[in-house]
Order: structure tokens, then C-alpha cells, then sequence
């Protein structure tokens, strides 16, 4: 029933017309099949015996009669109703009808057709009531017997190991006859038939008759799997039509000769069946999950375009209590929609375990084809992956794992010769790491031999014998995942024919992963396989810009750092080496890439950044290079809903979908890693100049940025920007009371806020217009990878000042020293001291990992000194000036 609730009826005429009839008075009930003739009805049925509620046959056909026919079905069939039409009836024809069990008579023509669609609906309901109860009952069989099957194969393959294990044998047996006596509700025996005979083989087992040799072992796998086979045929509506006898003569081991019962593996039954085994959980398909998150993005859409319009009533109803109100509720709603499209993301995960499931068997099946032993370990198995992840591993690790096992690893007199282990290893491990989930497979095979590498890609004409004497050996290593690259000195039917590898690197660039590979010849190989972890399907952070009079958003992501460049800064930190312009980012130069240019939407080398009074500036960060975009107008940051777009559109790279903007307009998305490949900076094009000196000359390693605010108290303050993570506006309705402390809710985390003017003592005159401000600037940074607020009166500037801080006037732990800027003096505060005033810092830091003074003067007596900081969180606020990479999203100092 593939595309219909409603079950069939068979109507076999060799008048074309009269199947049409019945068929056409009988559609509201039943789908209708046909057949010309009853040879012809005989296929049919066999095809659809299992949904088909009745028959209904002419009487005289050519070939054989409707009685004939009906002799046949009843070798096939007993149970269903069988109508037979005819235009004459004699006496012996009703008397043999009796004996053939034929369930009524129609004349023709049909004079009365309610007369007709009452009879059929009579016989074929009370058949249909039956076989949905039978349906009912063998999908409650598919979904025990497959849970049966993922629990069994694991079972087998442990009784190798312990084959006197009787506990695991009683388990294996008591699972097996569960299968055999629930199949009893099908309508084929095929699967009773088979699955006793592997009863009876087990029985051997269990009486001491046999012995679980690895041979008998290899039974139990084949068998196995012809049961999975079978499940899965029955679960997807397909006849069984293999000869079960034929395929139950491999139990009959007893007459074999010992060594000779091998069996060639017809592939995991647990791979081929998959049901979710908990009772209380709802198969859903995947592609539904992907349609309610798109309804999410749509809400997200719409909320966007409703934010704007509160934004514009706020300014024309300036302290209207309703439109602040409206704001909140828009905020509730945000994070209601924002807590659903998380957990539709966690549905679409599956634990590792699953992924991992066929491996042992693949690792066993593989080593004795090969005459080797390997020894498998796997880690990690309990991370939860999407299901996009999950196949590009399944797709993959087997392909690996044969790959180490065959080329990778060597026989056991081999290993020996090489003061090995008889036995190799093998090593699959899942972890997470930041944003990523990689899994590594190590094994502790012969490496990979670089230089039989490169000759191959020599004779196969990849690379000239001197080109590839300059690549490096992770490139190297990474030609064996080109199509048809081999160095298999011998074909086997496991692998060597240079098919697979390049699959795996498909299916793990298709989730946007990545591949490296690490070897030593001799030691053995490790793959590392890199997925990022899709944070939504559906649904990025994006910064929108303007370049040349169009915008386009930059998933956020993609953002390292933003930057605004205003007066010398400009003709400072941007440079002209040979006709190129870079720019200096921490103590480096980069490449800077003009969006409006790279778009085509201005002419080539038209910009002239050294005549500029501003600049705006994206440090984008791609998996292989860092460049600098420049834009026109950085517009807003905002989440945004993906879309595809047209063929023309992604076969330019630069774009990686559309969106809604929140005004309604249709937008482009960038792909960063699109525009560093059309700019040329992967390859280093855009860096011509190779003079070190004159890098050396540009660099200024005694300069540091900083964020220039103001507080309720007298004077200039600032803050090295590289501690911090994001700045933000909140309104005063989101601060909460938490004991004395103040705290806000930010990104699902309750977050202090620390009163920055507080702590230096803001003057009572100005309380009014402290409390009258709303919203209040903040600055957001990281420690340990929670989030501390900082709130602050107004942000001033973003300015490049001295590194070295003059402490000779520094009257407090708060105060880390000043910095002279435009002849005016600026108080740099200390983030950490502030931290430890107000007693945040050792509830953050309770391995006291991070320095109390972060800027405070060097202490040198021995009794004073403090244990370095060994390694910081991305975004953590460092100590004694350690730099640290500008964690977060990208919003950066807007």
C-alpha cells in the first residue's frame, strides 16, 4: 500500500470493458488491479496476494476457465473471496462452485449495479478486516524481530570470544525462538522455516554437540543476516523469493569437514534493519523535522520584520509603556522559537553508537579474509551527531577500516619481524571539541610511505617529477583520496582498486568537513575526520553589509573580528606592497578583499583605501586562510532563515543561499570560503611581496587596541579590546535580582552584571541619569566559557594606543595603569582585579588559573609569584597582557 489506504480487489475479464465497470463502481472502497486473462491473474495475485480482498473472474476466458482459475488460487490461497461472473450458470457449474468454495455468483450484463458493488463489498470487507489485523500484527513482528536483530549480531560476535559462555548462548537461543514463534502471525511461513533451522543449529550448541568454532561463528553471522535480510524485505513490502531451503543447507555444518564451514558474509542484518527500539518512541522522517524548523525560520523571519516596526513606534512613542511591553513579549517569543529549533536540531541526532554498530563486524569479517588479526577499540560511542553527520561517517569509517586492515596493516610474521604484536590495532574515537565532532581512526599499521606515494602520482600524471618534490606531506598524504589512486601492489576483493577513498572525502565535504591525516612509515596511520556541528538547519547568525549599494549578510560564524578604521588608523594599518593592499592584524599581514569589487559591482583596483578618512573592516576566517573583507556600511546583525538558491547563482561559490531581510526584500548570503578562492588568497595571490623586511618595517608590535568608554564618574576609560567578546545594549526591564547581585539572562546563561562605575564609586549627582538611562551599554567577555557583563555609560571610540601601560600614578588594584592618547590621559582598567573586588572572579576561576592583577605591576620576590597561566578559553580574559584570539560570533565593537 505505497500510495493508498485502501486495499484491492482483482478483477480478471478478457473484456476490457467489464474490468473497467467494476473497477469504476468499486473505487470508493477499493483500489482495483486487472488481467486479461486467468494466466495473467495468476502473476498478479502472486504480486499482491497479501493486500488484494477479493476476486472477481469471468467464467469463459481463452486458456483457462474462471473455474480452473479458481482451482489454482486455492492452492495459493484459501481464505480469499472469489466472485465469479458469468453469463449462464448450469447446475453443475453451481454444484462444483460449492466444492471450490466460490462465494457467490454475478449474472452479466449487469442489470443492477448496487446489486453488484453489495455483493463484492460483502465478501471483500470481511477479508479487509483481516488483513489489516495482519497488518497490524506483522508490524509489530518487524519492530521486535529488528530490535531483536540489532541486539543479536553484538551477542554472536562475543560468544567467538567466550564460546563456552552458556549465558550468552541461553540469550542468543531465547531471541531467536522470540523470532520464530512471532512469525507465526505472517501470512508466508518463509522466515518460520528458516529461523528453525538456525534454531536447531543453536540447539547443537547449547547440548555440547558442537563447538562455537570461529567457523561455526561465521554460520551464525551468514545466517544472521539472511534473517536481517528477510525482516527488511517483509518491512518494505517485497517478496521473499529465494529459496529458503537452499539457503538453510549452510546450518547443516555437522557433515562439513572442520575448517571448511566458512561462509562469506552477506552483510550486517542490523545494518539492514533499522527500527528504533524504545516503545515509547514515534519514527519520524527526517525530512518532516527539516519542515517544522523551516516553519521556524519563517517565525524568525516575521519576528525580524516586527522588531524593525517596534523599533520605528519607540521613536515616535518615546516611553509608551504598550511598546515596551511589545518589545518584551517579542524577546519571550524569540527565545520560545529559539528553544524549539534547539530541540528539533537534538531530534535529528543519533547517538554514535549506532554509526559504529557494523564496524566490529567489519573489522572481524575483513581480518579472517585476509588471514590477520586485528583488535578493535572504540571511544566516544555515546556522542549524539545529526543524522547528516551520522551517514557521511557510515559512509566513510567502513571504507577506512578496510583500507588500515588490507594496506595499512601488516600480516602477523610481518609485525613480529618488526618487534610488534601477532596482533594490530585499531582505534575509533569520538570526541567534541569546540564546534566541531572529530573522529579519529588509528592504527598501528605500516604508515603510509610517501615516497611510493609520489611516484604514483607521477606516473598517473598528477604532478611533474620536480612539482611534487615542493608539496608538503599533508598533501601528500591526501592524494590517496584521489579517484582511482592506489598503491596497492596486489588487488584483492577487499581493496586496491583505488575506488572508496575519494568517496569518503566526498561524503565528508558534503556536511562541509574536512580530512587530515597524520603517518609515520612504520608506526602506523591516524584519520581525523573534522564535522562541524550544525548549530541549526535552517537558521544563522548573520551580519548584514553594504557594499556598493547592495547587502548581503555573512553568517557570523565566518567573523573573527570587525573593525572601524577612522583617520591615520587608515593609512597606519592598511599598506601597498608591489600594487596589493594588506592589512596589519595582530602583529601579521593579511590580504584585504574589497566585497564590492570581488562582486563585480565596482570596477577592479577602483578603491583607493590610502585616500579614505574610514574604513570598515571583516577579519573573516576561513578553514585554510585569514583575509580581511572591506565593506561599505556595516547594517545590523540579525538571524536569518537559508534558502537555496538557483543553479547560476551556486555554481558562482561566492553565495551560499538567499534570505528575507527583515524589510521583506530577498538577500544574498556570502560564502567565505567562496570569496577567498574567486579573490585568489587560499593561494596566496593577493600577498605578492615576499620581502621580509619590508613585513618587518610595517609590523608595530608596541601598539595595542582599545575600547574607548565612559562611566558615572569623572574621566577617560578603556579596555584592551582583545579581551572582549561581544558589546551589547540590554533594556533595564531584563535585569533580575539574585541576592545582592545583579544578573541578566544572555544566551540561555545567567549572567552577572558587574556595574563597572559602581566599583570606582559614581557620584550621587549623577544617579538620576544613570537610572534614567535604558538601554545600558555593556561589554561581554568570557572566562572559563562563562559570560560576564560589564555595563558601562557610553561607548567613546575603538583607538590604537601604547601596549606598555605607565603605572607611576596607578592609586588603585582596579586601575592596571594609563595610557597617553590625542594628549589625553586614559585609566586601563584591570578586568580581573574588578572581578575579585566584587567576588566574581573565584566563583569563575576556581582553580585559580587566571591572575588576580591583569595589568598590575611585575612582582618579583620569589614568595609573591604567581603560577603561570597554562592555557585559556577561547574569549578568556588573559592575563598580563597574553593575547587571545577575539572569540564569539562577530559583532565585534558595533
Amino acid at each position: 500500500m505505497a500510495n493508498s489506504d485502501k486495499l484491492k480487489i482483482l478483477v480478471v475479464d478478457d473484456e476490457r470493458e467489464i474490468s473497467d465497470l467494476i473497477i469504476n463502481l468499486m473505487s470508493d472502497f477499493f483500489d482495483g488491479v486487472t488481467a486479461v486473462s486467468a494466466e495473467e491473474g495468476l502473476e498478479v495475485f502472486k504480486k499482491h496476494s497479501g493486500e488484494i480482498c477479493a476476486i472477481i473472474s469471468d467464467y469463459k476466458m481463452g486458456g483457462m476457465n474462471g473455474m480452473e482459475f479458481r482451482a489454482q488460487i486455492l492452492e495459493m490461497n484459501k481464505d480469499v473471496p472469489f466472485i465469479l461472473v458469468s453469463g449462464f450458470i448450469s447446475k453443475d457449474d453451481a454444484l462444483a462452485a460449492l466444492d471450490a468454495k466460490v462465494s457467490a455468483f454475478i449474472a452479466k450484463p449487469f442489470e443492477n449495479s448496487d446489486n453488484l458493488v453489495s455483493t463484492i463489498k460483502k465478501f471483500a470487507t470481511e477479508r479487509e478486516g483481516a488483513i489489516r489485523e495482519r497488518m497490524v500484527l506483522e508490524q509489530i513482528f518487524i519492530e521486535e524481530a529488528s530490535n531483536i536483530v540489532e541486539e543479536l549480531e553484538p551477542m554472536i560476535m562475543s560468544l567467538e570470544q567466550r564460546p563456552n559462555d552458556m549465558e550468552t548462548l541461553n540469550t542468543i537461543f531465547r531471541l531467536v525462538h522470540t523470532i520464530k514463534g512471532s512469525s507465526g502471525v505472517l501470512e508466508s511461513g518463509h522466515i518460520r522455516s528458516y529461523v528453525h533451522k538456525y534454531e536447531d543449529l543453536l540447539s547443537k550448541l547449547k547440548n555440547g554437540a558442537m563447538t562455537a568454532t570461529p567457523e561455526i561463528i561465521s554460520v551464525l553471522l551468514a545466517g544472521f543476516d539472511i534473517v536481517g535480510q528477510m525482516i527488511a524485505a517483509l518491512k518494505a513490502g517485497k517478496p521473499w523469493t529465494q529459496n529458503v531451503e537452499e539457503l538453510a543447507r549452510i546450518f547443516d555444518v555437522a557433515k562439513a569437514e572442520p575448517g571448511k564451514a566458512a561462509v562469506e558474509s552477506q552483510g550486517s542484518a542490523a545494518g539492514a534493519v533499522k527500527t528504533e527500539s524504545a516503545k515509547d518512541t514515534v519514527n519520524v522522517p527526517s525530512v518532516m523535522l527539516d519542515e517544522f524548523m523551516e516553519l521556524s525560520g519563517e517565525i524568525t523571519v516575521i519576528r525580524n520584520m516586527v522588531n524593525k516596526l517596534v523599533r520605528v513606534i519607540e521613536k515616535e512613542a518615546p516611553g509608551n509603556k504598550n511598546v515596551q511591553h511589545l518589545g518584551e513579549l517579542l524577546d519571550e517569543m524569540h527565545k520560545i522559537n529559539s528553544g524549539m529549533q534547539g530541540r528539533l536540531v537534538e531530534t535529528r541526532k543519533v547517538p554514535l553508537a549506532k554509526v559504529f554498530r557494523p564496524l566490529p563486524r567489519t573489522v572481524r569479517d575483513t581480518a579472517r579474509s585476509l588471514g590477520k588479526q586485528i583488535n578493535l577499540k572504540i571511544e566516544g560511542d555515546v556522542i549524539r551527531v545529526d543524522t547528516a553527520l551520522a551517514q557521511a561517517l557510515s559512509d566513510s569509517l567502513i571504507h577506512i577500516v578496510r583500507n588500515s586492515i588490507d594496506h595499512g596493516i601488516e600480516g602477523g610474521d610481518k609485525r613480529v619481524e618488526r618487534r610488534k604484536n601477532r596482533e594490530g590495532q585499531i582505534l575509533i574515537r569520538a570526541v567534541e571539541k569546540g564546534e566541531e565532532v572529530i573522529v579519529t581512526i588509528q592504527d598501528d599499521g605500516g604508515g603510509l610511505d610517501t615516497e611510493r606515494i609520489k611516484k604514483k602520482a607521477v606516473e598517473r600524471g598528477l604532478y611533474s617529477a620536480a612539482d611534487i618534490e615542493q608539496l608538503s606531506k599533508p598533501k601528500i598524504f591526501s592524494l590517496i583520496f584521489e579517484s582511482g589512486f592506489s598503491t596497492a601492489q596486489q588487488v584483492t576483493d577487499v581493496s586496491g582498486r583505488g575506488v572508496g577513498m575519494d568517496m569518503v572525502r566526498s561524503s565528508i565535504q558534503k556536511v562541509k568537513g574536512r580530512i587530515e591525516i597524520d603517518s609515520e612509515l612504520g608506526k602506523g596511520t591516524t584519520f581525523a575526520l573534522h564535522m562541524p556541528i550544525p548549530k541549526s538547519v535552517l537558521i544563522i547568525s548573520s551580519l548584514l553589509v553594504d557594499a556598493a549599494g547592495s547587502s548581503f549578510a555573512l553568517p557570523q560564524d565566518s567573523i573573527s573580528r570587525l573593525i572601524r578604521l577612522e583617520g591615520k588608523r587608515v593609512q597606519k594599518t592598511i599598506k601597498k606592497l608591489e600594487g596589493t593592499y594588506v592589512f596589519e592584524f595582530e602583529n601579521h599581514l593579511i590580504p584585504i578583499v574589497d566585497l564590492g569589487e570581488i562582486l563585480s559591482l565596482r570596477p577592479k583596483s577602483s578603491v583607493d583605501y590610502l585616500s579614505r578618512d574610514s574604513q570598515n573592516i571583516l577579519i573573516v576566517q576561513t578553514e585554510t586562510v585569514k583575509f580581511a573583507l572591506a565593506v561599505d556600511k556595516i547594517l545590523d546583525s540579525e538571524e536569518i532563515v537559508v534558502k537555496s538558491v538557483g543553479r547560476h547563482l551556486e555554481r558562482a561559490k561566492v553565495y551560499g543561499g538567499a534570505t528575507f531581510m527583515g524589510d521583506g526584500s530577498v538577500g544574498l548570503i556570502l560564502n567565505a570560503n567562496g570569496i577567498a578562492d574567486l579573490a585568489g588568497v587560499t593561494s596566496g595571490k593577493a600577498i605578492v611581496s615576499e620581502d621580509a623586511e619590508a613585513v618587518d618595517k610595517f609590523q608595530d608590535v608596541d601598539h595595542e587596541e582599545y575600547l574607548m568608554f565612559s562611566l558615572w564618574t569623572d574621566g577617560a576609560y578603556a579596555v584592551a579590546l582583545r579581551h572582549i567578546h561581544r558589546l551589547e545594549e540590554l533594556p533595564r526591564a531584563s535585569f533580575q535580582t539574585v541576592g545582592e547581585r545583579t544578573v541578566v539572562i544572555y544566551r540561555d546563561q545567567t549572567v552577572p552584571l558587574v556595574d563597572v562605575s559602581a566599583v570606582f564609586g559614581s557620584p550621587g549627582s549623577d544617579l538620576d541619569a544613570k537610572l534614567a538611562q535604558d538601554p545600558l551599554p555593556v561589554f561581554v567577555v568570557t572566562i572559563n566559557s562563562r559570560y560576564v557583563a560589564f555595563m558601562i555609560r557610553e561607548i567613546k571610540d575603538v583607538c590604537l594606543g601604547p601596549s606598555q601601560l605607565d603605572i607611576s600614578v596607578r592609586d588603585r588594584d582596579e586601575i592596571g595603569g594609563c595610557i597617553e592618547i590625542n594628549k589625553k590621559v586614559i585609566s586601563v582598567i584591570d578586568l580581573n582585579a574588578i572581578l575579585d573586588k566584587v567576588g566574581i572572579l573565584k566563583s569563575f576561576d576556581p582553580e585559580g588559573r587566571l591572575k588576580k592583577f591583569a595589568f598590575g605591576p611585575k612582582i618579583t620576590t620569589e614568595e609573591s609569584v604567581e603560577p603561570p597561566v597554562k592555557e585559556l578559553a577561547s574569549g578568556d580574559v588573559p592575563a598580563s597582557g597574553e593575547a587571545t584570539a577575539f572569540a564569539g560570533d562577530g559583532w565585534g565593537i558595533f
